[in-house]
């Protein structure tokens, strides 16, 4: 089970069903403009940005990100499950800090959870020596730390929508899986990438500022990724306590199970 946020859920925040229609948009695709969330929840530019900012600044959402289709830019990723031993609050913000100091395209996710493991981190890399190399690194620095690690490769994602969030039933999702043809960027879209992974909804404007480049230029090449599906989807992170909700991590173990079996249980 993830760790709570600093939201009280025994005094959420108050949100209403117009705050939910606005929610429920930027779930959809987060890098929506402004304009284009008002016209949906039929709401004033003015209001729907007001609200929006309220819920950032209140912690109901918590940021934007880019689910990236790692796989069609060559990368594999690495799930790492870690139970700590021997350790203080203080060593194991060090050991956070370690990891999250690798920023894209390595560190891909990391969280802290309460159970049978401690510490959930997933990494890109586009080959086993590559990550074996930042993986040896890591242990040797904090291994005494470890009880026990679980280190597995990932062959395919689902992402779905919040339904429990929004009282919806809709079953729709992305898959990313390890035999996606493989697209050819350039370090411009490298920096373009990296930059919409810290926050989705940073304007076109400013990336071209950071970069030294058009707007349209910025424009079309997010275009061109979106087409070729490197950039999956844009989401928003929502802080689920006040709803009523906690994330919990289960993992399942098969045994005599095909594909076809596999796939309906999902």
């Amino acid at each position: 089970m993830t760790k709570q946020s600093n939201i009280n859920i025994l005094n959420p925040t108050k949100i209403d069903m117009k705050d939910k229609k606005i929610l429920l948009e930027l779930e959809k695709n987060a890098r929506q403009s402004i304009s284009q969330i008002a016209k949906k929840v039929r709401l004033s530019k003015e209001t729907t940005n007001y609200r929006i900012k309220r819920m950032e600044k209140e912690g109901l959402i918590a940021g934007y990100f880019t689910v990236l289709n790692s796989a069609a830019l060559g990368y594999n990723i690495y799930r790492v499950l870690i139970k700590f031993q021997n350790t203080t609050p203080k060593k194991e913000d060090e050991i956070i800090n370690y990891i999250k100091k690798f920023h894209y395209p390595l560190n891909a996710r990391l969280c802290s959870i309460e159970g049978e493991w401690d510490l959930y981190a997933s990494f890109r890399a586009k080959s086993i020596f590559e990550f074996k190399r930042f993986y040896d690194a890591f242990v040797y620095k904090y291994g005494k730390y470890i009880e026990t690690k679980n280190v597995n490769v990932t062959t395919r994602i689902y992402h779905f929508l919040h339904n429990l969030l929004f009282d919806l039933d809709d079953r729709s999702h992305f898959i990313f899986e390890e035999e996606t043809p493989i697209i050819k960027i350039d370090q411009i879209d490298e920096k373009i990438i990296a930059l919409l992974m810290k926050d989705c909804r940073i304007p076109t404007i400013n990336i071209a500022h950071k970069l030294n480049l058009s707007a349209n230029t910025v424009k079309h090449r997010i275009k061109r990724l979106i087409k070729e599906k490197v950039l999956a989807c844009f989401k928003m992170k929502i802080n689920d306590a006040p709803f009523g909700y906690q994330h919990y991590l289960i993992m399942l173990t098969f045994q005599n199970i095909d594909h076809e079996k596999k796939k309906n249980l999902v």
